[in-house]
């Protein structure tokens, strides 16, 4: 009966692949994006960092991503986005709010203001879950280039890489409990059984365009240490800069470590 009504087909089948949480750390560092501005500007790199993720999400139904800045001094979600933007130094909430369900249509998503990076909001054709990162992750940047002060950028010339690995490591950990937690009918009894996948599987991409890392090793090293204890590779896409930090992080967790000689405006990923 189950073929007759069709309900085998939202039967999830034991050799189905688990979902898959894709953080995407995006180095925002303005002094950095300055001197890539005539070969990469800022705006054409998020634009491939969208067609990438899209292409992630269009892998498995169950599949998700987040995006998190690391900025001069701070580092914070750009997706999923809060009412009150979640950040690593406390000055804009002290209670540092868990980022909204990118499930929840009702979420408040930022500030919507028109910019060089702004989109069209009435797109009919494009796949809801597309619109809605790309809205959501324009708005965020916009709001993050649109309070930096000039402050911060000539006390703070480098990124908040090690932040923003912790906030990734955070949410990643809590996506893992959240799905843990809800029963599945192909999990096996014994949860020690080495034929059983987990439920989701973890990967942090960074896109680094900064230097000089040395004053954040230990903390760095810190959070290299939790990855390989969680099994949470991190991929590396080095567009300019030079550190070995990064590249211990790829080989210490098992991935990917990409230099690109020349980055282009189209293709880059």
């Amino acid at each position: 009966m189950n073929a007759v009504d069709g309900s085998d087909h939202y039967t999830k089948s034991p050799d189905e692949p688990p979902a898959s949480l894709l953080t995407i750390i995006l180095d925002t560092n303005p002094n950095a994006w300055a001197l890539l501005n005539d070969i990469l500007p800022l705006s054409r790199a998020i634009a491939n960092l969208l067609v990438f993720i899209n292409a992630h999400l269009a892998f498995n139904h169950a599949n998700k991503v987040a995006i998190i800045a690391s900025h001069t001094q701070r580092a914070e979600f750009l997706y999923p986005a809060s009412s009150k933007r979640t950040s690593t130094d406390g000055r804009h909430s002290s209670h540092h709010p868990v980022p909204a369900d990118p499930n929840d249509s009702d979420s408040e998503m930022g500030d919507h203001s028109s910019s060089r990076l702004s989109v069209s909001t009435n797109d009919a054709n494009k796949y809801r879950p597309f619109r809605l990162i790309q809205e959501t992750l324009v708005a965020s940047l916009s709001n993050l280039i649109r309070t930096t002060s000039q402050t911060s950028l000539t006390t703070t010339p480098t990124t908040s890489i090690a932040g923003a690995l912790t906030l990734a490591l955070t949410y990643s950990n809590k996506q893992s409990m959240l799905l843990s937690s809800i029963p599945s009918s192909t999990s096996t009894t014994d949860p020690s059984s080495n034929s059983s996948l987990p439920n989701l599987l973890s990967r942090i991409l960074i896109l680094s365009v900064s230097g000089d890392l040395a004053h954040q090793y230990i903390p760095i090293m810190n959070t290299i240490f939790a990855c390989q204890r969680l099994s949470i590779p991190i991929d590396i896409a080095k567009i300019s800069g030079d550190t070995v930090f990064l590249q211990q992080a790829s080989d210490a967790t098992r991935g990917t470590y990409i230099k690109l000689e020349h980055p282009r405006v189209d293709g880059t990923l």
